[in-house]
């Protein structure tokens, strides 16, 4: 049984794939809404 760093140690970096996927998944969400945003003239300026 690892010690608790290594637990977290682990942890962290099993959510840290997981969060860099989501964020690869948020970026092609907000890049489609975005252009939807923009073709249906939305009126919030894009940031």
């Amino acid at each position: 049984m690892p010690d608790g760093s290594g637990v977290q140690k682990f942890y962290f970096c099993n959510c840290e794939k997981v969060f860099f996927a989501l964020r690869r998944e948020y970026r092609k969400t907000c890049s489609a809404l975005k252009s939807t945003v923009l073709i249906t003239g939305g009126g919030h300026k894009p940031r």
